[in-house]
């Protein structure tokens, strides 16, 4: 077949040409995202039911409806958290499985649990996660002049104009805001005019929701026709409440004369702050398998839009999480660039032949852009993960292109120049299949890892097996082609003679003579990769150099908003000279789609400093901020990205679950404090979780009776005191704004009580602290559950056997606790396992694939005898340079293995053939070595030059490729050199009866 294709040349570029035309017009329509649409086997139940507690959310909801979700099928863990006012379930399903069926049957299960749930409870949010709900970046605003606009006026603008003018780009799924200021319309009696009139709160809240009735449709008969009427007496603006009849006997009076009404902001219970001033915060969510690049241009035109058209408001972008993807894009073309220039150049400078390098710039932009045509054909996104395997495909390329041009100049002294072609390309062909093969076992199994991690392996792997494939195909069919109409006069190729009395020649005897003391260094070496291995360090993904950082703060005071305000704008004021701007997300968060609810005195702020502080700098801060807010809660960490949101791991190792036996409930604080004064005494440096201070109200029933006082009376009275006594809705455009009769007072809770008055029915006055009392009570902030019950958590330092059996005893030995253990260690070991058996696995297979391509038993080995030198020098060389073991080292140490494989099988291959051509094994051994000397030289070096400048690389980019490119590199010297030395020694060993 590759004859017919080099005696029609024409033919074959024609065929191509309409290849990459159709693969061109058709990868135009690939998506390109941040991450693979992989299911996420979370599902989020949030339950808001601001009027209750903790302890009485829990006992009356939370607890009912977590007892209901243990029923969902496939459920692997739960967890819930209870606070005042709110309360978060987390379900962690089994992966694998349809989440969109998951979603339904909880929600089927909220529906039947809702009437076992207090009445006026609204239906719980089930929210399912998915890769697109993780916003690709945030749109801050805010007000240039307060004067010309207020927060109110802000939030309106960015619910009507800004949020819709985004919702209707192509790209962008869903717009979700916090910091939103809501209005509410506020009715203030006047008191001494209601008493002078003897008109009571009740007949004004009476009138008023008399006349915000909505009685709806009626259907009346006109003949054989029927029609239907609406009868709409509702309230729409601010005016018609102003415009109320209230009735006094035979007088009419405005609503507006006997109370003042005005618009105003609702009490908040959240804010966003962008330095020091009040803001609005987006997260823009993009529509899965939309074009990730297409997005962010044309957020640029919105944000140029916006900023001529609203020159008052200031916009700006923040956590833009597209710069990974970018970084991937910049390290596809740099890996593209650097790898076909140093081929070209080490083309050149072996063969002095400007065509060679020629055909390697032709021949691999097509096989890429074919592996392009089959990811839009198998309905692949371009992400980072199928970029990573797109670069490391792209290497692979080149080396087979080198490896084939190679042996057709070898070729080309001894045959014509078609015959070179055909027979240069037919005899690597099957190393090179086998090479393929190989590289696929090692990736292909790791989607056998559990979790999100098998999933997003499956795309790396299937990346780089199309990459692989389309180099195989474009390297055997077109590559010779090429070759063809390029090297029309046969220029005789200079070839290395074939004979021991050479320099290489002697070299190559000499190594078959010392094969025993060499084999014996070999285990030498191979003992001392074990002891560098211990040596390097361990860590899941490779440090980041990040400039910016989050805090997250509990206040662990019962502060008001304002007061959390003024603390964040002092903060930033200490940290102006060293920041460039802050997001503070204050309070309750207002996100629609939240995966964790925040308290009103909880707070999260992101700093974006001038350079990557120190961490004596970020310890000052820590220090400094402790001593000026003692009792505060703080926790200083990089900004996380996509990668930490998906798969950040906690880094505590193990947590100890504390449960009580006697009840279904937590311990008591006073309970709970002796136990964890128990353990200080024992060395554990544990302390109490976050507790809550707050009133209650008590009320004195018998004094209602006493003085004819109705409860509802009371109640109203309270609510309108604390802001809370909220009588109907005001329909105001799109929106419902809430009506609320108060008395606008700042004071504090004990003169409130004392300076509000309660009505009986004779008439009478009583202040509201004749029948209420009030009592300070402390309690957990949270109350944490899992599938058992609620539980306290304890966290642990490190994993210590010894250490957890003490802990055990003294915890069980007071007979009212039982304890359980988990964390982040357990599932360490568990992946451990996985990969072990997944090593063995792959190891299994790549000794079928070669024993099959090889008929031998024993081959095989010799080929994978190699891979240790190659590791070896990979960890030697991320142990000097300062690089840990991760994720991005480990798949550069993958990769290094297909490469080393790929050199041993060429050799092991030509050494066979010598052999069958009637040579002695020493004889095969110097003539392969020399016919594969240079192919393996001129591979190793193209990578490792290609490698070079990512060394010296700065930004986000450099820094995820260093540990990749410094394991190649290392590798690359030892593996080369073993390849070169301890492939001739093993054979020899093997077959040196022959």
């Amino acid at each position: 077949m590759l004859k017919q294709a080099i005696q029609r040349p024409i033919g074959v570029l024609m065929a191509t040409l309409a290849i990459i035309i159709i693969s061109i017009v058709f990868i135009r329509g690939i998506s390109i995202s941040l991450l693979p649409d992989i299911p996420i086997p979370r599902i989020t139940v949030h339950i808001s039911a601001p009027d209750l507690d903790a302890r009485t959310l829990e006992n009356t909801v939370t607890r009912s409806v977590r007892s209901q979700l243990l029923q969902v099928n496939h459920l692997k863990d739960l967890e819930s958290r209870t606070r005042n006012g709110s309360a978060t379930i987390d379900l962690q399903l089994e992966y694998g499985i349809n989440t969109n069926l998951s979603y339904i049957e909880i929600n089927e299960k909220m529906d039947q649990i809702m009437t076992l749930l207090p009445k006026n409870l609204e239906r719980p949010r089930v929210i399912q996660t998915n890769i697109s709900d993780i916003p690709v970046f945030y749109l801050n605003m805010e007000v240039v002049d307060l004067d010309l606009t207020s927060h109110l006026e802000l939030s309106e603008f960015a619910k009507r104009i800004i949020r819709r003018r985004l919702e209707q780009q192509e790209e962008i799924a869903f717009v979700d805001m916090h910091g939103l200021t809501e209005p509410e319309v506020v009715i203030q009696p006047r008191y001494t005019l209601l008493s002078a009139l003897n008109i009571s709160e009740d007949d004004l809240i009476q009138v008023i929701r008399q006349s915000n009735v909505d009685l709806g449709n009626v259907l009346i008969r006109d003949g054989h026709y029927e029609y239907y009427i609406r009868l709409n007496n509702r309230l729409s603006d601010i005016d018609d409440v102003r415009n109320i009849i209230v009735n006094l006997g035979n007088q009419n009076y405005n609503l507006s004369q006997l109370a003042d009404i005005s618009m105003s902001e609702r009490e908040r219970r959240g804010s966003f702050m962008r330095n020091d001033r009040r803001g609005l915060s987006m997260a823009i969510r993009k529509k899965a398998g939309s074009n990730n690049f297409a997005l962010r241009q044309h957020m640029d035109e919105l944000l140029t839009a916006f900023e001529k058209d609203y020159p008052n408001i200031r916009f700006s972008l923040a956590n833009d999480q597209s710069k990974i993807l970018q970084s991937s894009f910049n390290s596809l073309r740099q890996s593209l660039f650097y790898g076909l220039g140093f081929a070209g150049l080490v083309l050149f400078f072996f063969f002095r032949d400007w065509r060679l390098p020629l055909l390697i710039v032709l021949v691999i932009p097509i096989g890429l852009i074919i592996t392009l045509f089959a990811f839009y054909l198998l309905g692949l996104s371009i992400n980072i993960i199928s970029l990573s395997g797109l670069i490391l495909g792209v290497g692979l390329m080149i080396d087979n292109s080198i490896i084939i041009t190679e042996n057709i100049k070898q070729h080309q002294s001894k045959h014509s120049l078609a015959e070179a072609c055909s027979i240069g390309a037919n005899e690597v062909i099957r190393p090179l299949i086998s090479s393929a093969l190989t590289t696929c076992s090692v990736f292909l199994p790791l989607i056998l890892l559990s979790g999100l991690a098998g999933s997003l392996f499956y795309d790396q792997a299937l990346s780089i097996s199309i990459s692989l494939t389309a180099s195989l195909i474009v390297s055997y069919f077109l590559l010779p082609v090429l070759a063809h109409l390029l090297f029309r006069k046969n220029h005789i190729h200079h070839v290395l003679p074939h004979s021991s009395d050479n320099a290489h020649g002697k070299i190559i005897n000499g190594i078959i003579k010392l094969r025993w003391p060499l084999l014996g260094l070999f285990m030498i070496l191979l003992i001392a990769c074990y002891y560098v291995f211990l040596l390097v360090d361990k860590e899941a993904f490779p440090q980041i150099t990040r400039s910016e950082y989050q805090l997250s703060i509990d206040w662990n005071e019962p502060i008001s908003l304002e007061e959390s305000e003024l603390r964040i704008s002092a903060l930033f004021d200490q940290l102006k000279e060293d920041i460039i701007k802050s997001n503070a997300y204050i309070g309750e968060l207002q996100y629609l789609l939240l995966e964790e609810e925040q308290n009103l005195n909880e707070v999260d702020i992101v700093l974006y400093f001038n350079a990557p502080p120190t961490p004596s700098k970020l310890e000052k801060l820590n220090r400094d901020f402790k001593s000026q807010y003692p009792n505060s809660l703080l926790k200083v960490q990089p900004l996380a990205n996509v990668f930490d949101r998906i798969f950040g791991s906690d880094p505590v190792p193990v947590y100890a679950h504390i449960q009580s036996i006697q009840s279904v409930s937590l311990p008591e604080p006073e309970q709970l404090q002796i136990l964890i004064d128990t353990l200080r005494q024992y060395g554990f440096n544990q302390q109490m979780p976050p507790m809550n201070n707050y009133i209650q109200l008590n009320i004195d029933y018998e004094k209602l009776l006493l003085y004819n006082v109705s409860f509802d009376a009371l109640l109203g009275k309270l609510k309108a005191a604390f802001r809370s006594n909220v009588i109907t809705q005001l329909k105001s455009n799109d929106a419902f704004v809430p009506i609320q009769l108060t008395q606008l007072v700042r004071a504090d809770i004990h003169d409130i009580l004392a300076q509000q008055k309660v009505r009986t029915s004779g008439g009478d006055e009583h202040s509201l602290a004749h029948f209420v009392s009030l009592t300070n009570k402390e309690y957990y902030k949270t109350i944490p559950a899992g599938r058992s019950g609620e539980r306290i958590s304890l966290p642990l330092k490190t994993y210590e056997p010894t250490v957890l059996d003490k802990m055990r005893s003294l915890i069980t030995s007071f007979n009212q606790y039982t304890v359980q253990y988990d964390g982040s260690y357990y599932d360490n070991q568990k992946t451990l396992n996985e990969l072990l058996l997944i090593g063995l696995l792959v190891l299994a297979l790549l000794y079928l694939i070669l024993a099959a391509q090889f008929e031998s038993f024993i081959q095989p080995l010799i080929i994978a005898l190699t891979l240790p030198m190659g590791t070896l020098g990979a960890l030697t060389a991320l142990y000097l340079f300062g690089e840990s073991l991760n994720v991005m080292s480990l798949v550069g140490i993958i990769v290094l293995s297909g490469i080393d494989v790929n050199d041993a099988i060429l050799k092991v291959d030509i050494f066979n053939r010598n052999r069958s051509k009637g040579m002695d094994v020493r004889t095969a051994i110097i003539r392969g070595s020399e016919q594969r000397l240079r192919p393996i030289v001129m591979t190793s070096l193209t990578t490792i030059l290609a490698m070079l400048p990512i060394l010296y690389a700065v930004g986000l980019g450099g820094e995820l490729q260093r540990p990749l490119a410094v394991a190649l590199i290392g590798g690359l010297l030892s593996g080369t050199v073993a390849s070169i030395v301890m492939i001739p020694v093993f054979y020899s060993i093997v077959y040196k009866r022959n």
